[in-house]
């Protein structure tokens, strides 16, 4: 993960952590589920587990902060275990045998990353259409993006 993608999610954690309003509306993801130890042997089992690659920028991302999940602007961002748990519940297997691997999700759709190469391109499946597509995203732009409506709202809010 480059140093401003970095910059990126801390600045996303640093607001999610002072913002209990946005928390408050989704129990599930509490602070302490922000961040939380990270244990490689976990990743590794998840990977064996389901037959899977988690991508490079994705495992960068929970390597570098070990999040359960976190939630902003109406999306969730998986750590190892809600990874986990989309991929026992919710996932869609033709997705994984398509070579895809959600990060993050809303309302049933999915941001991916290709499991068959290491860029940090953003797919994204649309499961009412089933289909996925280039979202025109890099991993760094999703987080910024996501910034960037979540600093938005909260100006539009304080005014």
């Amino acid at each position: 993960m480059n140093k401003e993608t970095e910059e990126t999610v801390d600045k996303i954690i640093s607001i999610l952590k002072q913002d209990n309003e946005e928390l408050k509306e989704f129990p599930s993801i509490m602070l302490p589920l922000i961040l939380t130890t990270y244990k490689e042997t976990d990743l590794l089992a998840v990977e064996k587990k389901y037959n899977i690659r988690i991508p490079k920028s994705h495992r960068d991302f929970i390597e570098r902060y070990s999040p359960e999940r976190f939630h902003i602007m109406f999306t969730d961002i998986y750590g190892i275990s809600s990874l986990e748990k989309e991929l026992e519940d919710y996932i869609p297997d033709e997705l994984l045998k398509e070579g895809y691997l959600p990060f993050a999700g809303s309302d049933g759709n999915y941001y991916c990353l290709s499991m068959e190469s290491d860029d940090d391109r953003v797919y994204f499946f649309d499961h009412e259409e089933y289909n996925i597509s280039r979202s025109g995203l890099t991993f760094g732009s999703f987080f910024k993006d996501l910034l960037s409506a979540k600093v938005d709202l909260d100006k539009k809010n304080s005014m």
